[in-house]
This record gives structure tokens, C-alpha cells and sequence, in this order.
């Protein structure tokens, strides 16, 4: 059996290949369509999966070699401008370079990043090191890029027609990290007074969600719940970061919801991603 970190390399190996594969495909023009992400076009997700790689080489450098800093102390920040408004700044250069640079630099910042994978031991998935508001295990970073460059595959995919939109590993994967990650995201202040249980089954594993005012709870999945919903992690994944509403799913065939649907409605809308 694979351990963590192979699973990790070959993940990733995988899906940034195929996502590699078939960007030379794209017509010129259609670079300029609207992606799922708001105010973005395709080229502006491809940027910003070029970007986010070598913020990650970055990251995933500093905390192999036991350095836990801001990985933009490593970058020519210009004085006087917070990291959030020089990176802003330097996603509208680079969106400016075209797709044939953004998918050039793509690739180099992957293999860059596949090597860093390579490097890596098991154990050095449990060391620390600096990861946004605060230290994180390797682990946490490996984690989230690889949700990160698996979304916004899709992202670039579904617009431009390119199916399917998840492989089957790249789908599975993501579902779980979501499903994983429900509590940090569900605002009960958004939902107001929606309570109930959901019964919850994705790629076949079950687990009941209980939403109260203080928040969401994971539940065995046995007992009378209020709604069901049955879907892939893709699917889950698009529904969650409200990327598809629940209605357009059901329609398609991609997902099932049975019982209270508006419950089901709320507890999505609850949602709070980045």
C-alpha cells in the first residue's frame, strides 16, 4: 500500500500532467471567456494556478529546510505594498504575458514542485512550517494544493467544454477534503435558524451533518434525517465552493437530494470559502 506522500506525488504528478496535456489545445480566443471564478477569465485561473505553484515551491522549500517565514520574503515584494496588493499587482502583469508564457511557466513551476514531492520523506509531512495566518504541518500545504490544482483544473475545464472535469482520483480526493473541511467553512450566522441533520453520501462514504446555532457537527450515518443528498466528490466540491447550484446538479443527473431540499439549500448557502 502507498504511503502519504507517494499517494501525494502520484496525485499530483497526475492531475498536472493531464491539466498540461490539454492547455496547448485551447483556442486563442477562448482564453478570454468567463471561468466559474467571479471576475475572472480562463487565462486569469491559469495565472493563478502558475502563481499559487511557486508561492507553494516556496513554501514547501522553506519548511523542508526548517525555515518557517512568509514565502514572499523570498520574492522582490516592493517596499511599501502589502503582500495581498503586490500579489494582485503581479497577477495582472503576468495575466498580460498570454497563454503560451502562463502555460510555459505552469510547467516549470510543477516540475519545480514534483521534485520538492520527490524530496520530501513520510516524516516530513508532520514538520512545521510557515503556511498564511500562522505554522503548519507539511502535510497541510501537500493537501491544499493539490485541492487547489484539481478545482481550478475544472475551473479552466468547464467553461472551455474539456470532459470530463475531474479524473476519477482528482474527484474523490477533493470530496474528501471537503467533506473533511465543512465545519471551518459553515457559517451558522448565514444559515440563521436552519437546523436539522443531512444524511450525506459521497463517492459511497456516509456520514450524517447536524447544523445547530453553534455550528456543524459530524454524525454517525444512522438515525431519521431531514434530508439526504448522494453525489461525487467533484460534484460535492462544486456544490460546496458554490460553483453549481444544487438545482443545476440534480438536473444533470450529478447529484440526488431526497427529503427537505430547501434545508439542503440553506445549508449550502451557509458556506463560507475563500
Amino acid at each position: 500500500m502507498a504511503s502519504e506522500i507517494e499517494m501525494y506525488r502520484a496525485l499530483v504528478r497526475q492531475e498536472g500532467d493531464a491539466l498540461l496535456d490539454q492547455l496547448p489545445d485551447v483556442r486563442p480566443a477562448s482564453w478570454s471567456r468567463q471561468s466559474p471564478c467571479a471576475e475572472w477569465d480562463v487565462l486569469d485561473v491559469l495565472v493563478h494556478l502558475g502563481l499559487g505553484t511557486a508561492f507553494q515551491v516556496a513554501m514547501v522549500r522553506n519548511t523542508l529546510d526548517g525555515i518557517s517565514r512568509p514565502a514572499w520574503d523570498s520574492w522582490n515584494r516592493p517596499e511599501g505594498t502589502t503582500p495581498s496588493e503586490w500579489f494582485r499587482q503581479l497577477h495582472r502583469e503576468t495575466h498580460t504575458a498570454g497563454p503560451e508564457a502562463n502555460i510555459a511557466a505552469l510547467r516549470t513551476e510543477l516540475d519545480r514542485y514534483y521534485a520538492l514531492l520527490d524530496e520530501a520523506t513520510q516524516d516530513d509531512l508532520d514538520r512545521p512550517g510557515w503556511f498564511f495566518d500562522g505554522d503548519a504541518p507539511l502535510r497541510t500545504m501537500v493537501a491544499a494544493r493539490a485541492f487547489d490544482l484539481i478545482m481550478h483544473a475544472a475551473d479552466i475545464r468547464r467553461p472551455l467544454r474539456i470532459l470530463p472535469p475531474f479524473s476519477p482520483e482528482g474527484s474523490r480526493f477533493i470530496g474528501q477534503y471537503v467533506s473533511r473541511s465543512l465545519p471551518l467553512y459553515w457559517k451558522p450566522e448565514i444559515a440563521g435558524d436552519a437546523a436539522g441533520m443531512i444524511h450525506l453520501e459521497v463517492d459511497g462514504d456516509e456520514v450524517n451533518l447536524v447544523m445547530t446555532p453553534d455550528g456543524l457537527r459530524f454524525a454517525p450515518p444512522d438515525g431519521s434525517a431531514d434530508a439526504s443528498v448522494q453525489t461525487s466528490g467533484g460534484t460535492w466540491a462544486l456544490l460546496t465552493w458554490r460553483k453549481v447550484p444544487i438545482d443545476d446538479a440534480v438536473a444533470a443527473g450529478q447529484a440526488t437530494v431526497a427529503g427537505d431540499r430547501a434545508l439542503v439549500s440553506r445549508f449550502l448557502g451557509a458556506m463560507q470559502t475563500p
